[in-house]
């Protein structure tokens, strides 16, 4: 909007009110979408019987595009296969671009066919639609599904809160987020409890508002959306993303990109994309198990080799902004109408 654009937001009818507030604060907004790509899954589900769902599906959102209002180009910031084909069979005549943040069989085991089925279709209708993706990870399992070799990296859309200041010792540990079993959070009562008997600071954010307990001496409790996430997080010297491997080993995790962006090191699971990328640049430290005692000792290392990767991930955030943040990522979003 800041650079010109008429811009309009469509969400599923049953938005909350608070995202409702959010978006409608900057830009127009309509509820017309009746499905969701979380609902649902493959689990028992034959081939044919999945392929049959994703079709109704597709046509369902189908039905729904053609309610927007008409427009110079189409933005899906997180795109599944079945908005894909649906914004394909809509057929608006304008360009669309998307950009994946799940790997091809995120919820789905027949996913690589069904992105085949869409990115042939799309060619074969001479649809313009531009993909792409965040993590390196996820390039390598969109590639050999596309028909003609076109996949975009995107800039990731997290930007620094200022200078990243120089950090010298381990004090405050930081856990965000929306806390779910996939992220860890039945580790966070041993941990936490643990962490505090060391004599660390932490801070525990919870959007999903679940998390008991009050804020204490050297326990902070941040519950349900904070503005300002960001600046908590570079407040904090050590971010702790306990997540199960096996459900990142390919989907980043903004709370790391922004840890990162930051200058804050982070602990990550070994064998996860978001692992990965902190091993990388030397960000932080890794824990191989999905146990409270392996996240400790990681923890441990990174409180010992502190001052090296506190300034590698200062490092990465010095140079954070020629490669990534919001304005870049738009910006290459809007490329496709250009």
């Amino acid at each position: 909007m800041r650079a010109g654009h008429d811009v309009h937001v469509y969400s599923h009818v049953d938005v909350e009110r608070t995202p409702q507030q959010m978006f409608s604060a900057h830009a127009g907004l309509t509820p017309i979408f009746r499905v969701t790509p979380y609902d649902g899954g493959s689990d028992g589900a034959g081939d044919g019987e999945e392929l049959a769902r994703f079709i109704r599906e597709a046509e369902l959102l189908a039905a729904d595009l053609r309610k927007a209002r008409p427009a110079e180009l189409w933005i899906w910031p997180t795109l599944f296969a079945s908005q894909h084909y649906a914004s394909v069979i809509a057929d608006p005549g304008v360009p669309i671009t998307g950009c994946m943040l799940m790997e091809p069989t995120y919820l789905n085991r027949t996913g690589n066919a069904l992105w085949r089925r869409t990115l042939r279709e799309a060619q074969d209708r001479g649809t313009h639609f531009e993909i792409g993706v965040l993590e390196k990870t996820l390039y390598g399992e969109y590639l050999p599904l596309t028909v003609d070799g076109r996949l975009k990296t995107y800039p990731i859309p997290y930007d620094a809160t200022g200078e990243p200041r120089v950090r010298q010792k381990l004090t405050t540990i930081g856990f965000f987020g929306n806390q779910r079993d996939e992220k860890g959070v039945a580790l966070f009562e041993p941990l936490i409890s643990q962490l505090l008997q060391q004599g660390y600071y932490v801070v525990l954010h919870d959007s999903n508002d679940r998390s008991e307990g009050t804020s204490g001496d050297r326990f902070r409790l941040l519950i349900g959306f904070v503005q300002n996430l960001a600046e908590e997080i570079a407040a904090c010297d050590l971010v702790i993303a306990p997540y199960r491997p096996e459900q990142y080993r390919f989907k980043g995790s903004g709370l790391v990109w922004s840890a990162l962006a930051n200058g804050v090191p982070v602990v990550a699971p070994r064998g996860s994309a978001p692992g990965r990328l902190v091993e990388s640049r030397g960000a932080g430290k890794l824990f191989d198990a999905f146990t409270p005692q392996s996240i400790l000792d990681a923890i441990g290392d990174a409180g010992r080799d502190y001052v090296s990767i506190a300034d590698a991930a200062r490092q990465v955030s010095l140079g954070w902004s020629s490669e990534h943040g919001i304005r870049k990522f738009v910006d290459m979003l809007l490329q496709a109408g250009r």
